[in-house]
């Protein structure tokens, strides 16, 4: 039975509780449309092949000009097969990103980084990728590859972002809140990143000394 009189209204929506990326309660992040990001990993520190990676991927001549002996002649790897895509929203963060591009790499990085150490000798190859041999920290080297106006390819730099493992014989790294000038807690709209643009990056392992 429904009551009679007046002071009837419609029923209040039962409290919910705040997603991450909801802007005064009204926009909630699952109903906002995100971006796929290709990101495109680099082998090299290179400046030169790094800029002619980035026009390749981008299809576009590059806005850096090099001194021709400098610039590489050809790249040995295919840069333009991604090395994943990620789903990017306004609110991902630098940390997000990090995290998520280490879990498709870090085994290679691991096997790079007992090459340089020497550790491939006698077997240990085999164990690359075990607890005990994974590297202590890795560093991320973030950049955008964007076009502009003058149709020409253009690769920025945007943070560095540094994941320690911090708990020995365990697989979890975790970001340090600030290596470079932005801390990994920084959203993409804040970065001088236009949503959809290509990532590029570059990760090393190294010892946690």
């Amino acid at each position: 039975m429904f009551p009679h009189g007046g002071g009837c209204g419609p029923l209040p929506h039962p409290p919910t509780q705040r997603r991450r990326g909801e802007v005064g309660g009204n926009v909630q992040r699952s109903r906002v449309c995100p971006s796929a990001a290709r990101v495109y990993r680099f082998l090299t520190d290179d400046v030169a092949t790094q800029n002619k990676a980035c026009s390749k991927v981008l299809q576009a001549p590059s806005a850096a000009v090099f001194n021709s002996t400098t610039l590489l002649n050809d790249v040995s790897y295919d840069v333009t097969v991604p090395t994943v895509v990620l789903t990017v929203w306004q609110d991902t963060t630098l940390a997000d990103i990090a995290m998520l591009v280490l879990e498709g790499v870090r085994e290679d990085i691991d096997r790079v980084f007992l090459a340089t150490q020497g550790g491939t000798k006698g077997g240990v190859e085999s164990d690359v990728c075990s607890l005990t041999s994974r590297c202590a920290a890795y560093v991320v080297k973030l950049y955008s590859g964007s076009v502009d106006a003058n149709g020409t390819a253009t690769l920025c730099a945007l943070a560095t972002i540094e994941l320690r493992q911090v708990v020995s014989q365990t697989p979890f790294v975790f970001p340090v809140r600030c290596f470079s000038s932005f801390e990994v807690d920084t959203t993409v709209s804040r970065l001088p990143y236009r949503l959809g643009d290509p990532f590029f990056l570059r990760v090393c392992g190294c010892s946690n000394a």
